[in-house]
């Protein structure tokens, strides 16, 4: 997944995790073992749904190298 954005005003209504379970449908179809996406730490909002439609989420490390 990438991308992902509700606005406030579309917040809610149950429209993330019917869209989260389209997202699973089609993985299925396809296959696919798993979904990944990705949030930054402060986006706590996007975590608690996470959290509640039962995601996992796996700590990672970025680094930065200037040239």
């Amino acid at each position: 997944m990438d991308c992902i954005f509700m606005t406030e005003k579309a917040r809610g209504f149950g429209t993330g995790e019917k869209l989260i379970d389209e997202i699973k449908a089609e993985a299925r179809k396809l296959e696919c073992d798993h979904i990944q996406w990705q949030t930054p730490d402060f986006n706590i909002r996007a975590i608690k749904f996470y959290d509640r439609i039962g995601a996992t989420s796996k700590s990672k490390e970025r680094y930065f190298l200037d040239a």
